[in-house]
């Protein structure tokens, strides 16, 4: 999420609008960087 410059409050914005609660900016931090970790893993096995 970091690389494509987008906000930890937009991701919380987006996760209340799909989740119907709000979740702590912590949270959604954390949540941000384990998908960042997945998304390279996924870019390494795709070469």
């Amino acid at each position: 999420m970091v690389l494509q410059g987008v906000s930890t409050r937009k991701v919380e914005e987006v996760t209340e609008m799909l989740c119907g609660r709000q979740f702590s900016a912590s949270l959604v931090s954390h949540l941000c960087k384990q998908m960042d970790g997945a998304r390279e893993v996924a870019a390494l096995a795709a070469d």
